[in-house]
């Protein structure tokens, strides 16, 4: 490993766990790739794992590996099918190979099953409905315990015969175990009643895991440091539970935070990085055993106060590793870290689809597809020309850059990011900035020319490239409204520059993603500085932004509010906007704007909206150069929402970016080679 050239010397430590010697305190978390359990997906995996140790991580966690059939979702690795006992074995072996370590998160889902897939009601403790799945469980007997520590003392033998160098039992996150020493999910009146009686399942399954074990690799369990479901943290459980898990064989804790089933939320942009790390601390001081965690920390400045600062021993992000795989690396090597954006857009929401979808990452397309776009540099590089530095353009050069392109960038504007600009403003986005600020460095090191205030010029594309990507983006959607031109209505990229321009009563006009970041841009402070807090919808700032009057503000959406938006994330922006005072009006049309409001129907009723400022978000279109119609040629190459701009997202931006590269240069290569 590499001497390190930034300050982070507690993070770039050497650490153990258990008899298990790490060069850092850098892993990789466990995360669910949504390809587990296929045959065909192996390979794939595996190359994503691969990256990850050629990144530097010091322990990689496996996305949750089912114990029992009755603890299994699909697309999960199931230890009793021997197919994939066969594919975890291949998987360690290729991770060995490379020089890393990896441990076998031992799961199962409990409650959080579904009936459709098992063909029998979920297991649980007692039969309370999940609010994640809307089904009634079953409350499991005493043999189906037995038969449960039976199953997990046979993968713990099965790990340590596959070379798997340590086991993490999932024991957080509102799971079977978890949910054992829950009251809320708990009513037994046996011997595994309450939290002492599924403390005792707990341990043990802890003495059968490690029985399976054997004596060395180091066992890890993931414990709830904070279910965020109505109570606060009890302490003297929490030190019953550590030591007992200590005695039974335990080298160390993970601490979740939350369930899937929390009104609170734990991950997504507007938590502020490392707002549970008090979490975390408070489990560290109650074991001498090693404490890891991971909520909210991306950045190795944070992870290394941390950690220096005794919270934790090790960091184990997971969403991170997907924005960059070489997140340790780039501790040591000075090159700036893709950040992870906390979006949740193309790994959570697609991981808590039905049934899971192959997750990847917005601002790494990459992640889990390494196999189908290596870096390989080409033979045959091209002078290519970039025409726009929105999303798509900049993953376009950076990508064809990376591959030994020679890369020009034109962007008309006094700066790169295109409508990511507008995002970073949203409070609890400001994290997008780092995207920008990662590919201004990362187009800098890798010699793309990037001139900015300039316009493309059809006749110097044609004569100096061998291939242009048009990136050139969009514009905002003028719907047919009468009224729409007036001088008190902006189209929303207005809105986000010169957002001193509404006052009063303001009413937006497009309840998408656009329409109601804009309307919490407006709404709230430009830092909502929340903090990890059951109370989190209580701690929310009064709605007064700028130095001006407090705006009232309305949206109007012909559907619901948010429907574009993921899943992991809709419910939050509309908890939050209510709060605030947004009023979102649902299953309504504007059908006339004046200078006094915004005329609306509404399920057949007709209502008039009192405005001082009217915003339009009703979508955008494609802002293709005239010279690409006028003149079109083989040698360009469109791409992001210059191509199509209905369903346009950062995703999808940065995907086509991505993609053109790569599509470019593997068809220069079979030409000339």
């Amino acid at each position: 490993m590499l001497a390190p050239r930034r300050p982070c010397p507690e993070l770039t430590s050497p650490g153990r766990i258990g008899s298990l010697w790490l060069p850092h305190r850098m892993l990789m978390g466990s995360m669910h790739l949504g390809i587990e359990g296929d045959a065909q997906m192996l390979d794939r995996l595996i190359a994503f794992y691969a990256e990850r140790v050629r990144g530097g991580a010091a322990l990689i966690i496996t996305g949750g590996v089912a114990v029992h059939a009755s603890g299994w979702e699909p697309h999960r690795f199931l230890i009793s099918d021997a197919r994939h006992r066969d594919d975890l074995a291949r998987l360690a072996d290729a991770i060995h190979h490379l020089g890393g370590h990896i441990a076998l998160q031992l799961f199962h889902a409990g409650r959080y099953a579904r009936e459709r897939d098992l063909g029998h009601p979920p297991w649980a403790p007692s039969a309370v409905a999940s609010r994640l799945t809307r089904e009634v469980p079953q409350a499991i007997g005493r043999d189906q315990i037995a038969t449960l520590v039976s199953a997990y003392h046979q993968a713990a033998i099965f790990a340590a015969q596959a070379g798997f160098d340590g086991v993490e039992v999932m024991a957080s996150e509102g799971y079977l175990l978890n949910s054992f020493v829950s009251s809320l999910t708990n009513l037994r009146s046996d011997d595994y009643g309450g939290a002492q009686g599924g403390l005792g399942l707990i341990v043990d399954i802890a003495k059968a895991v490690r029985h399976g074990l054997g004596p060395t690799p180091p066992l890890i369990y993931r414990i709830s440091g904070w279910d965020l479901m109505g109570s606060a943290p009890d302490g003297p459980f929490l030190s019953q539970l550590t030591k007992a898990l200590a005695d039974a064989g335990v080298d160390g804790f993970n601490v979740g935070v939350g369930w899937h089933e929390s009104a609170v939320p734990t991950v997504s942009q507007i938590v502020p990085q490392g707002s549970f790390a008090e979490v975390a601390k408070n489990i560290r001081g109650r074991t001498e055993l090693p404490v890891i965690a991971a909520n909210r920390i991306f950045s190795h400045p944070l992870a290394n106060t941390l950690i220096a600062s005794e919270m934790m021993d090790f960091v184990a992000p997971a969403r991170p590793w997907l924005a960059d795989p070489a997140w340790a690396l780039h501790a040591y090597d000075g090159q700036p870290i893709n950040p992870c954006i906390a979006c949740n857009q193309a790994c959570l929401d697609r991981s808590l689809a039905h049934p899971p979808q192959p997750i990847s990452c917005t601002v790494n397309p990459r992640a889990v597809q390494e196999s189908s776009y290596p870096r390989k540099r080409t033979a045959t590089p091209l002078n290519i020309a970039v025409v726009g530095g929105g999303p798509s353009g900049l993953e376009a050069a950076r990508s064809a850059a990376e591959l030994g392109h020679r890369v020009t960038l034109f962007e008309a504007s006094d700066d790169i990011g295109g409508q990511l600009r507008m995002a970073m403003r949203v409070p609890g986005k400001e994290e997008i900035a780092g995207t920008i600020a990662y590919y201004r460095e990362t187009l800098h090191r890798l010699g793309v020319q990037t001139l900015l205030h300039t316009p493309a010029d059809f006749s110097r594309l044609v004569v100096e490239s061998d291939a242009i990507f048009v990136a050139t983006g969009v514009n905002p959607k003028v719907p047919d409204i009468p009224g729409s031109t007036l001088p008190h209505v902006l189209l929303y990229p207005t809105a986000f520059s010169e957002p001193q321009r509404l006052q009063g009563d303001i009413v937006i006009i497009g309840g998408g993603g656009i329409g109601l970041d804009l309307a919490l841009f407006l709404a709230a402070p430009p830092k909502l500085g929340l903090s990890a807090s059951a109370n989190f919808w209580d701690e929310l700032p009064p709605a007064m932004p700028w130095d001006s009057p407090v705006r009232s503000i309305t949206v109007i959406t012909r559907d619901k509010a948010g429907k574009s938006v993921g899943r992991s994330t809709r419910w939050i922006l509309r908890h939050v906007l209510q709060h605030l005072g947004v009023v979102l009006e649902e299953n309504a049309e504007a059908r006339a704007i004046t200078m006094g409001g915004v005329e609306i129907t509404q399920n057949g009723v007709t209502k008039f909206l009192p405005a001082d400022g009217v915003v339009i978000s009703t979508g955008q279109v494609s802002n293709l150069p005239a010279f690409v119609v006028d003149h079109p040629c083989p040698s360009f190459h469109v791409i992001g929402g210059a191509r199509e701009a209905r369903a346009l997202d950062m995703v999808r931006a940065i995907a086509e970016g991505l993609r053109g590269a790569h599509n470019l240069s593997g068809m220069t290569d079979k030409i000339f080679s």
